[in-house]
């Protein structure tokens, strides 16, 4: 007689090896996403943010809008936005006062207005300013935004 395994065991065999494969390559990828998750999230982090996030003018020039007799009854004016990314500008609190002073605000307001929202990317602190040279971009956290959103009616 030959000793040739059963066909029973060359199939059970074969069978724990196909699921112990299976096992140790899901094992393999469930490391893979934590190592990725755990130890990479900054630099895979930084790196989305540099594909994805832009900074692009866009125009939005529009025009009066006017009633039957030609009198405007809405003008568009240019406006300006403080926000901040509420990470960087607490780590630059020693800029608040200028900011505070450039934006006409104290630096309590600046506090309860920033601290409560910690956990967002980015806040609006002042919207719809005087045109005026933004000095708030003075620290890296706090930018300001043009705009020609805001619309207001004229004084008759």
């Amino acid at each position: 007689m030959s000793a040739r395994p059963s066909s029973r065991a060359v199939s059970r065999a074969r069978y724990q090896l196909v699921v112990g494969l299976l096992f140790i390559g899901a094992a393999v990828l469930g490391w893979r996403a934590v190592d990725l998750q755990a130890n990479k999230r900054e630099f895979l982090q930084s790196h989305g943010d540099a594909r994805y996030l832009r900074v692009e003018q866009i125009a939005a020039n529009r025009g009066m809008i006017l009633d039957r007799n030609g009198d405007p009854l809405a003008v568009s004016t240019p406006t300006e936005s403080a926000w901040v990314r509420p990470d960087h500008f607490v780590a630059a609190r020693d800029n608040w006062p200028l900011v505070a002073a450039t934006l006409g605000l104290t630096v309590d307001q600046i506090e309860t207005l920033i601290l409560p929202r910690l956990d967002k990317k980015f806040d609006v602190i002042s919207r719809r300013m005087k045109a005026m040279p933004c000095a708030v971009s003075m620290s890296r956290a706090c930018t300001c935004s043009k705009s020609r959103g805001a619309t207001t009616r004229p004084a008759k």
